[in-house]
């Protein structure tokens, strides 16, 4: 293993923070998987995929830019184990739904959609905390290893989770990956516990609007922080339509069974691991800008082959590429708003530019069902490749990206 990345492992507040999000990642892989099958088992229509998506996505819209400023000022570990209880007790309760419905004859997608909502709602609140949280237990020089370790891990998840979640769920049925998820959630509060973090009260007066208003003034007039919401929201706007679409292109168009379409998005899962390790061994000195724009030209080409190719091998291999792009720009970008942002205000930053790039998610995972449906889900695939490979050609020319 990387030095550096043994380093951060000798942190011993580090170590539980990463060793029950590890666990509690590859629940969410196994619960995650089983509410796309789920939810196409029981209408067949990518459209209702796309319902799903945005029951998971608009709790960060509602309650994303408030979660933040609540964050900043209670206790966060707190935040995060209470997080993690909530979600435990929703998913154990959707296993038990689904076992019942079997027997009653109960339709239970719309008990998806509200315990994907509300977990959803519950994760606002966790996100910003446990990001907020990683400055205050490890040195600044060392935030581009911690970033790239916890990315690292989470994409080993992605691997681990849909590969195995797939064999679970076709041995035992969606219900097992329910009850596999919440008792995961259980361990990471148990290990979150264990943690040692110095709580900062801040004495000034709460005001929740005027702070709320201070994250957006941040966000506005911090450069850098400004060229990577300009960017997420033209990616997501494209991108967002690929995690609808996935599941029914696998199986139109590449001859997947659910177990193939597991593997699919672990190979996904393998490119993402392989891009945070080399960012967290080899291009921790790079400019953060440029990282960002090379994972899209890397990953909107992978996207946009597939799309045209049609080839269930080719696929698995494109995936990679794929999962480059998502390690390059999520580990770059948490990392530039940690070092930008004040311990005092990061929750608020967080919070808000994760609502403002779910809006632009939103948008696209609406429209991608529909047009899934109507011009077929590999033409949206590929048209979306090309798009996100456009951005990061002339991304460049963004306000901000010098700063970075």
């Amino acid at each position: 293993m990387d030095k550096g990345f043994v380093k951060i492992l000798k942190n011993r507040n580090f170590l539980y923070l990463w060793t029950g999000q590890f666990i509690s990642n590859v629940g969410d892989r196994f619960a995650w998987l089983a509410m796309i099958v789920l939810v196409y088992d029981i209408t067949g229509k990518a459209a209702n995929l796309g319902f799903l998506m945005i029951f998971l996505s608009l709790p960060s819209l509602i309650f994303g830019s408030f979660a933040g400023v609540f964050v900043d000022r209670w206790n966060r570990k707190m935040v995060m184990i209470i997080s993690d209880i909530l979600r435990g007790i929703l998913y154990i309760s959707l296993s038990s739904v689904t076992i019942i419905s079997q027997y009653l004859g109960i339709n239970e997608l719309y008990y998806v959609y509200l315990v994907a909502f509300l977990s959803a709602a519950v994760t606002q609140f966790f996100y910003p905390a446990r990001t907020s949280t990683i400055p205050n237990i490890v040195d600044e020089e060392d935030l581009m290893t911690a970033n790239s370790l916890s990315q690292t891990t989470l994409y080993i998840s992605m691997v681990i989770g849909p590969s195995i979640g797939g064999l679970t769920i076709g041995l035992f049925g969606v219900n097992s990956a329910f009850l596999i998820n919440g008792f995961s959630f259980f361990f990471s509060a148990f290990c979150i516990a264990y943690m040692k973090i110095k709580s900062i009260i801040r004495e000034e007066k709460f005001e929740i609007l005027k702070e709320w208003a201070e994250g957006f003034r941040i966000c506005v007039k911090t450069k850098p922080i400004l060229f990577t919401l300009i960017l997420f929201s033209f990616v997501m706007l494209a991108g967002g339509a690929a995690n609808v679409l996935l599941y029914p292109f696998a199986v139109e168009f590449l001859g997947a069974d659910k177990i193939g379409y597991g593997f699919l998005v672990a190979m996904n899962g393998m490119g993402m691991i392989g891009g945070a390790i080399v960012l967290g061994k080899y291009l921790k000195d790079t400019k953060l800008g440029k990282i960002m724009l090379s994972g899209m030209c890397i990953g909107g080409s992978g996207l946009a082959m597939m799309g045209i190719l049609k080839s269930f091998y080719i696929s698995l291999f494109l995936s990679i590429f794929i999962g480059i792009l998502n390690a390059f720009i999520s580990v770059t970008s948490i990392t530039l708003f940690q070092k930008s942002v004040e311990d005092k205000n990061r929750g608020k930053v967080f919070g808000i530019t994760g609502m403002i790039i779910t809006v632009f998610t939103i948008l696209s995972m609406g429209a991608a069902g529909f047009l899934g449906d109507y011009f077929g889900s590999a033409t949206i695939i590929t048209f979306v490749g090309v798009g996100i490979f456009s951005i990061g050609l002339f991304g460049k020319f963004i306000p901000g990206y010098k700063e970075t």
